[in-house]
Order: C-alpha cells, then sequence, then structure tokens
C-alpha cells in the first residue's frame, strides 16, 4: 500500500463498510417486506378459509338431509307398490300409480 495514501484508504473502507450495511438492510428490508406481504395475504384469505369450512359443514349436513330423502323415497315407493298390488289383488284398478311404477 505504499502508493496508496492512508486517507484514500479509509474512504475505501468506509464506503466498503457503508456498502455493506446498505446491502444488508437491503436484504431485511425485503425480508420484512415479504413477511409483511404474507401476513397481509393470510390475513385476506382468513375470512375466505373460514366461509370454505362453513359451506363444508353445511355440504356434509345436506348431504345428510339427501340420504334421509332418498331412504324415505324408497320406504314411500315400496308402500306405493304394495298398496297398488292390494287394490289389484282386491279386483280393482289403482286410481294412480306413480309413473315408474306403472304396468
Amino acid at each position: 500500500m505504499a502508493g496508496l495514501d492512508l486517507g484514500v484508504v479509509v474512504a475505501i473502507l468506509t464506503a466498503a463498510a457503508g456498502l455493506i450495511v446498505a446491502l444488508a438492510n437491503r436484504h431485511k428490508a425485503g425480508a420484512d417486506a415479504g413477511k409483511a406481504i404474507s401476513e397481509s395475504a393470510l390475513l385476506l384469505l382468513k375470512p375466505l378459509n373460514d366461509q370454505l369450512e362453513a359451506q363444508g359443514r353445511r355440504i356434509e349436513v345436506l348431504e345428510s338431509e339427501v340420504a334421509t330423502l332418498r331412504q324415505r323415497d324408497a320406504e314411500l315407493r315400496r308402500g306405493v307398490r304394495l298398496l297398488c298390488g292390494q287394490i289389484t289383488a282386491l279386483g280393482h284398478v289403482p286410481v294412480w300409480q306413480p309413473a315408474d311404477e306403472e304396468g
């Protein structure tokens, strides 16, 4: 370092240190910004996730209700077939039969 003035060396080291600090702060700011964006996204998605979970629970209830109604429908159709059969066995013609039960 015989050709460099001590003031120039100090200035170069100071500038290098400043550059390192600026880069470190920029990286930290980027990480902080990424964290803030992630947190904001989660806050925006939470109501949607809550609504989706509520709809999932409602779908389960509705599916259960549909299964119950299908069982009841099958039971009523069996009953109608039996009653139509009894009417026919007595020598009469049923006044009404479901369309899929005729014949």
